[in-house]
């Protein structure tokens, strides 16, 4: 057996999963406690992730801006001091930074990562954590695709796809490197099961957003020909040509004429 079907066939008998709506993707979990409980939690911190939200911190301690945050989007957020401590961050890292109307995910990004530090989602929680330890901490989610892949033609395919995102997303793959995470395709349900790194996974949700917007701008219609037309390339849509009508011409138009005598 293949190390994705094994990984498959790992999702259904590993525990009780719960599901987790986000956009176009759905997260797969296992948590001991109220699954109910976990998935309104994390649909929030999704949401909340991509709203709006203002930062003005001069100077400011980590954990106060932590702070402001939680209480700013209503979401709880965890400072993992015992890792920052192991990386020899302090948790009372002055933080600068002015900007507005930009997402709480990228307001986190450019705080956290001058610092080696980075943010996941578990057990109902946003956690701020070191790199090191977001990498160890994997997630499932499922991805329909449905509107991507065309088997059977020249155009984007299953392996195509599943290739693309293990070559080009910032972890391990255990296909490719015999360890890290896994890619499956379920063609019946036209998607695809991925477990990885919160921060692959938020890479490769940018990836499939990206690869439909670039689809949709090759939608746009190609012009009609009228292959009976003379000209053969006049759109059947274009408005007939309009005759002149005729027009007397006037003396001091027409044409001179000089003979030599």
């Amino acid at each position: 057996m293949t190390t994705r079907f094994l990984f498959a066939c790992g999702i259904l008998i590993t525990g009780v999963a719960y599901f987790v709506v986000a956009d176009d993707a759905v997260w797969v979990g296992l948590d001991a406690g109220d699954p109910q409980v976990t998935r309104e939690t994390a649909n929030q911190i999704e949401r909340s992730l991509r709203g709006r939200t203002e930062c003005n911190f001069v100077d400011e301690p980590l954990e106060e801006v932590v702070a402001r945050f939680e209480q700013m989007h209503g979401i709880p957020i965890w400072l993992d001091k015992a890792a920052l401590s192991d990386e020899g961050i302090n948790s009372d890292q002055q933080v600068n930074l002015k900007k507005a109307g930009i997402t709480l995910q990228t307001a986190l990004a450019l705080i956290l990562e001058p610092l080696g530090l980075t943010h996941v989602t578990e057990d109902g929680v946003l956690k701020i954590t070191t790199q090191a330890v977001a990498d160890e901490k994997m997630t499932t989610r499922v991805y329909p695709v449905g509107d991507l892949v065309t088997p059977g033609t020249n155009e984007m395919d299953y392996d195509l796809l599943m290739a693309l995102i293990e070559n080009s997303s910032p972890s391990r793959w255990m296909e490719i490197d015999a360890e890290g995470g896994s890619l499956t395709a379920f063609p019946n349900a036209r998607s695809l099961v991925i477990r990885q790194d919160q921060r692959s996974q938020r890479y490769i949700e940018g990836l499939l957003a990206a690869l439909r917007k670039s689809k949709s701008l090759q939608r746009m219609p190609s012009i009609p020909t009228n292959v009976n037309d003379p000209e053969f390339l006049t759109p059947v849509f274009a408005p007939p040509r309009k005759s002149r009508a005729p027009q007397s011409v006037k003396p001091w138009q027409q044409p001179r004429v000089y003979t030599s005598e």
